[in-house]
């Protein structure tokens, strides 16, 4: 070849390099003309069925404390509050299960794992939107398990398909199921049972699920949370309220049926707690307890006829009322100190922490977005139209 035509022929591929560079740009520009930027739906569980497989446009997902246990806190049901070192988002596709399977029985009772050798049962808890539809895709009988938002134990039905999926609705205060299967499928888990959302998909689909996750600076305990932005604003704090704090008995304030309560002060304010009457005039705060119902303060104290706990603020001091059936201070603070009061509080100044931004990426199509830290506050994303 003489120079005249290498030189033609350098030419012609750098033309050709350019026509494929515009070509991709063009068809870019063409698909981006055929999405648009929607809302996210919001709650426990954000499910879109017309995603562009596209990372978020936004996403806030709320951080919340949780309690151990279950019923109404008090001094004789203790129940400690929990916040988050750590977070995680998930996005699944059809199926909302792991597929994760172990061989072992659940108990009808109490809902915990028992022995049994010879059935199947779903390994993790399976999170899910309470009150919902959702579909079982399953080639044999089994029984379902559900649990509320703070994995205690709620009740068990048995699902029974007909052509290899059934429809089930579990209660609006479940927040996870378990199932087991029959012992008729065996031990070996054969990849044909999906627990699908939305339930109007009847077919088996493989689990397509990604975790994202977020590790905090220290230990939140309410919090809005950008998850694209990078951004944690933190709007709760939790403390234990030291036992050498100044403490007594009461035995005759008329205004206590009970006739008896422990009644000590913290020098100064709660820190950073935002009092309703602000610093100039402070007052009470509604606050959560490890030991005393949300909601309780200083004024609910002193008119209720079965108070637990209150706390309130006067004289630049913080005054905290437990019910108690101990005779002597003596003791009450032994009691104390095996038994911490633990409250949560709001923050009269909301603090910012900045965290690493996190890129997620949604499947084509039908997408679940979760957070185990709380719920989905607000987002956008692209879908195709």
């Amino acid at each position: 070849m003489d120079f005249y035509n290498v030189l033609l022929a350098k030419k012609t591929n750098r033309v050709l390099q350019f026509g494929s560079l515009y070509e991709r740009l063009f068809e870019t520009w063409i698909n981006r003309a055929r999405q648009i930027l929607k809302d996210l739906p919001t709650g426990s569980i954000s499910t879109v069925t017309d995603a562009a497989e596209l990372p978020l446009n936004a996403l806030k997902v709320s951080v919340e404390a949780w309690q151990e246990g279950s019923g109404d806190p008090s001094p004789s049901n203790i129940r400690p509050i929990h916040g988050w070192s750590s977070a995680s988002l998930y996005d699944t596709g059809v199926n909302l299960w792991d597929e994760e399977m172990e061989v072992g029985n659940i108990d009808t009772t109490t809902g915990a794992n028992s022995y049994a050798s010879n059935r199947l049962r779903s390994s993790n808890y399976i999170a899910i939107k309470g009150g919902a539809a959702i579909t079982i895709v399953c080639p044999t009988n089994g029984r379902y398990f559900e649990y509320d938002a703070n994995y205690n134990y709620i009740g068990n039905t048995q699902f029974s398909p007909t052509g290899d999926y059934v429809t089930i609705t579990p209660s609006s205060n479940t927040a996870y199921i378990r199932f087991i299967l029959s012992t008729n499928y065996g031990t070996t888990y054969n990849n044909d049972v999906s627990i699908n959302y939305p339930s109007s998909d009847t077919s088996y689909h493989a689990y397509q699920g990604k975790q994202c996750a977020q590790q905090f600076p220290s230990t939140i305990y309410g919090a809005e949370w950008d998850v694209v932005g990078g951004v944690l604003n933190n709007q709760y704090a939790c403390i234990n309220i030291p036992t050498d704090a100044s403490v007594w008995l009461e035995t005759s304030n008329p205004n206590v049926p009970q006739g008896r309560y422990g009644y000590y002060t913290v020098g100064g304010a709660i820190p950073n707690c935002k009092y309703s009457g602000g610093d100039a005039n402070p007052n009470n705060v509604i606050i959560e307890f490890n030991m005393a119902k949300k909601g309780y303060s200083a004024s609910d104290a002193v008119t209720a006829t079965t108070f637990t706990v209150g706390v309130g603020m006067a004289n630049y001091q913080t005054n905290i009322w437990i019910n108690t059936d101990k005779a002597t201070k003596t003791e009450f603070l032994q009691w104390l100190s095996e038994n911490p009061l633990q409250l949560k509080y709001p923050l009269a100044t909301p603090t910012t922490i900045d965290l690493s931004p996190l890129s997620i990426r949604l499947l084509e199509g039908t997408n679940n977005l979760y957070a185990d830290c709380g719920e989905v506050l607000s987002g956008k994303y692209w879908a195709n139209v």
